[in-house]
């Protein structure tokens, strides 16, 4: 199959740039973004929780696509190429929900929407979430959900995963996963958490559509839900 080292970019990066439009131009709103969290102001946390999630998706594209079509990881770190690219994989993940903590803690108390239903939609996400996490590790793999059909050859012999949470939701990780961010922004009632919540939910559809689905096509000869 001929190389599209950057087939789909393009749209993606489209994706990104509507996507910031909306939510700069909150933060740009006089009286928008105040308050703090450890001495960093609410607007801080805002530019973090927005950067992170862009060079989390983006950096993973470029490793992907690099390793998928150059093999470039494998040259330059053989049998380590795998867990050098988790070692930049697994923090990025960990680090996109904890910014909208630290946003939340910085915005607390500016949505306005009653305590109880805020609450109660947080409790009605948290099993469906670990649901997920169950599925994930007991199905799925954490190993497979981070891409390592991408380097490692016998992951691209194994079946489709139709169990648990897979079973009515075929792209869990893409829809029900994103509660882990929308959670904070409930529970501390922040606005500022719960805008950058949606553009990371929406954001990571690009990923799925641009960068997921055509290599998958590549990998798979079909296109893949995960």
């Amino acid at each position: 199959m001929k190389s599209k080292l950057w087939e789909g970019q393009a749209a993606h990066l489209l994706v990104l740039a509507v996507l910031l439009i909306p939510v700069i131009g909150f933060a740009m709103q006089p009286g928008r973004l105040h308050g703090s969290w450890l001495d960093l102001s609410t607007r801080a946390w805002y530019a973090i929780a927005l950067m992170i999630p862009i060079l989390h998706q983006f950096g993973v594209m470029i490793l992907w696509r690099l390793e998928l079509h150059r093999k470039a990881l494998t040259r330059w770190l053989g049998k380590h190429a795998f867990r050098a690219y988790r070692g930049f994989f697994f923090p990025g993940l960990i680090a996109r929900p904890l910014s909208l903590v630290a946003l939340a803690l910085a915005d607390r108390h500016t949505l306005a929407a009653p305590r109880w239903i805020l609450y109660l939609i947080a409790a009605l996400m948290f099993p469906v979430l670990l649901y997920l996490f169950y599925s994930i590790a007991r199905y799925f793999g954490v190993e497979r959900a981070a891409g390592a059909d991408h380097f490692i050859e016998a992951y691209r012999h194994k079946p489709l995963v139709e169990d648990g949470i897979y079973r009515y939701l075929p792209n869990a990780m893409y829809t029900v996963g994103f509660f882990a961010l929308y959670i904070p922004a409930l529970l501390f009632a922040s606005r500022a958490a719960l805008i950058v919540s949606a553009f990371q939910h929406i954001l990571i559809w690009g990923h799925y559509l641009f960068t997921e689905k055509p290599d998958m096509r590549r990998i798979y000869g079909q296109t893949a839900d995960g």
